[in-house]
């Protein structure tokens, strides 16, 4: 994710919570939200870099410039899902995904959330593991929405 916008770099600090809107091909904004929020699909900021510098593999990457003669800060971003939802992919404006009931529209269903951990074996062999071993470290087990 790349954004070109010029402003305050309000909500974007480690361990806070945004959403990601995507105004053009080439700029999205983005708003604060309480990590806590179970009716929004949101992002945890984990991670902020110069400039060029890129985030490890798994996570979103968020450019953020504050104007034009600033070097950009790249900001690294872990899916914030939440245990028992389902979600889908959002169409635009939104970026990344959005919650929905749990049935044959949902792409999966967080059957778990296992915090500072980024062990794969948490999940069962019918769960599908996604693990983030940077700090704050996450693995959520998914599964079939429908079930």
């Amino acid at each position: 994710v790349y954004s070109k916008y010029f402003g305050a770099e309000a909500g974007l600090a480690l361990g806070k919570c945004v959403t990601l809107t995507k105004n053009s091909s080439t700029d999205y904004s983005n708003k604060a939200v309480s990590c806590d929020d179970q009716t929004v699909a949101s992002y945890v900021v984990v991670q902020k870099l110069a400039g060029g510098e890129k985030c490890n593999e798994g996570y979103n990457s968020y450019t953020f410039t504050t104007n034009k003669n600033k070097e950009p800060a790249v900001y690294c971003l872990m899916e914030n899902l939440v245990e028992g939802k389902c979600y889908k992919e959002a169409t635009s404006p939104a970026v990344g995904y959005v919650i929905v009931t749990c049935d044959a529209q949902a792409a999966f269903k967080v059957n778990k959330v296992v915090k500072d951990s980024a062990d794969e074996k948490a999940c069962t062999d019918e769960e599908e593991p996604v693990a983030y071993p940077n700090d704050p470290k996450r693995t959520y087990c998914l599964g079939d929405p429908t079930k």
